[in-house]
């Protein structure tokens, strides 16, 4: 049976003007002296500052209010299993003001936070840097249904400026949280983390009515592994709905991200930086989510990232949407993509999306886009791009489908190797920049009227291989 001590006991009053720390302290340490049990805090509003959780089975349970003041469970020297447990009560403070807590976990390994509501707090739960080289210094860490309420985050993981240990953090859950719409800055940022599991939570940002200026991501993680983003609903974010940065091993699945970048242009999900280390080898998968009306683009991919499957299953609409958009830059002027990806990435793998009113790029080597619903198209083949992007006058296209033309200067192109009979290309031209020149030599181009075309902006051009050369069959310009 959980031995209960009630605060009152030792001496707190609970009326919001006596500093009740000492007597919080004392019962906390009669637990812990027991060998665990659980220090009740029963109604009542009680003022304290900061109150510590050092030993392990130490349960705060109740109905009452911890104001301006924070838990710290942990020490700050070593690891520490300590099966530790705080549910139901609320803390709070008087008023936002950035630099407030309400639960700092440091070294600090099996615990549970459940049911507890946070108000007017800047970080209510707060993972703290510790300058160490032991691995999952806070760990097994459940986070769930719990309330916030005017706070600037929900979920802050800190890191040291310079680690010695990246993952300091790992296997914490997040789970059913609910975040009213006045969330300040981020619902969760997280800097460095080895195992997450984050689903089922709803978080709301202010309204696009309210025009709020600070508020950034729903879900912000830079250096992860093995990270499960699940179930979630994301609502109105300024910047990007979700960010991964070096991060490898991730699901991102049956997530609802409407109306991302409502400050300025951006993206529903943004994967960049490679993984921990700067390579291509995330190994992602982003499926089954709905994205709707995200500024910039539904997916981006980015960085030098690779092994990234997009899809089965996601469906986004109207992508580029000014739909609560309040930012300064005019929408008009930039692309929009249902999924895009750049140069330096490889082997995105993006199939069976429902995107009717987008349609894909996807640059780079080794990328493919097969069986996707997008705008203009019902289904879209195998379809791999080359981009052009200097001032090339000739290029190899053996196994691409089509060019994107983006070259930095005035250029003329006179040939294509790598063709077979058959095979066909087109060529999109971004700026104007490119000229084919009409040849009689194999590889080179038979042009309509046996004259140069010089491709206009978002102008397109169509050739077929056969006996050697390469004979126009379309142009829309």
């Amino acid at each position: 049976m959980l031995e209960v001590i009630n605060i009152i006991d030792f001496g707190a009053v609970g009326d919001g003007l006596t500093d009740d720390t000492k007597a919080i302290q004392m019962a906390i340490d009669a637990v812990q002296d027991k060998g665990g049990g659980c220090v009740l805090v029963p109604s009542g509003i009680f003022k304290f500052s900061e109150v510590n959780i050092t030993r392990p089975y130490v349960e705060i349970n109740g109905f009452g209010k911890l104001l301006n003041g924070r838990i710290i469970v942990g020490n700050d020297i070593l690891p520490m299993d300590l099966y530790f447990k705080i549910k139901n009560i609320e803390i709070r403070c008087d008023s936002l003001v950035e630099g407030t807590t309400g639960i700092e976990i440091q070294n600090a390994r099996i615990g549970q936070v459940k049911e507890v509501t946070f108000r007017n707090i800047d970080k209510p739960l707060y993972f703290r840097p510790i300058a160490s080289e032991y691995y999952h210094q806070s760990e097994k860490i459940k986070m769930e249904e719990n309330t916030f309420k005017n706070c600037n985050y929900c979920l802050y993981v800190d890191r040291p400026e310079s680690p010695t240990q990246q993952y300091q953090v790992g296997d914490i859950t997040f789970s059913r949280n609910y975040a009213f719409g006045d969330i300040y800055k981020k619902h969760a940022h997280i800097l460095g983390v080895d195992g997450l599991k984050f689903d089922d939570n709803v978080l709301f940002f202010p309204g696009h009515d309210k025009r709020n200026q600070t508020k950034e991501q729903n879900l912000y993680i830079d250096y992860g592994n093995f990270i499960g983003i699940s179930g979630n609903q994301f609502f109105e974010a300024g910047y990007e709905g979700i960010i991964l940065s070096r991060c490898r091993n991730f699901t991102i699945s049956n997530n609802r991200i409407p109306w991302s970048g409502q400050r300025q242009p951006s993206d529903a999900i943004r994967i960049t930086g490679g993984d921990q280390n700067g390579e291509i080898y995330n190994v992602g998968t982003i499926a089954v989510n709905q994205i709707e009306r995200s500024t910039r683009h539904g997916v981006s991919i980015e960085g030098n990232c690779g092994y990234i499957t997009v899809g089965a299953g996601n469906t986004m609409r109207d992508i580029g949407s000014s739909y609560g958009y309040y930012g300064e830059t005019d929408l008009n002027s930039i692309e929009h993509y249902a999924v895009t990806c750049d140069m330096t990435c490889q082997f995105v793998f993006v199939q069976g999306n429902n995107c009717p009113n987008n349609s894909f790029r996807l640059l780079g080597g080794n990328n493919v886009a097969i069986n996707n619903l997008e705008a203009g198209r019902v289904l879209r083949n195998s379809y791999y791009i080359l981009s052009l992007q200097g001032t090339e006058t000739s290029a190899a296209v053996g196994k691409y489908d089509g060019i994107d033309l983006a070259q930095a200067a005035p250029t003329t192109i006179n040939s294509f190797s790598g063709g077979f009979d058959g095979k066909e290309i087109t060529c999109l031209s971004y700026n104007g920049n490119t000229t084919f020149a009409h040849g009689l030599g194999s590889a080179q181009f038979c042009l309509k009227n046996r004259v140069n075309a010089t491709l206009p902006a978002h102008g397109t051009i169509t050739f077929k291989f056969l006996s050697s050369r390469w004979y126009e069959i379309s142009r829309n310009f």
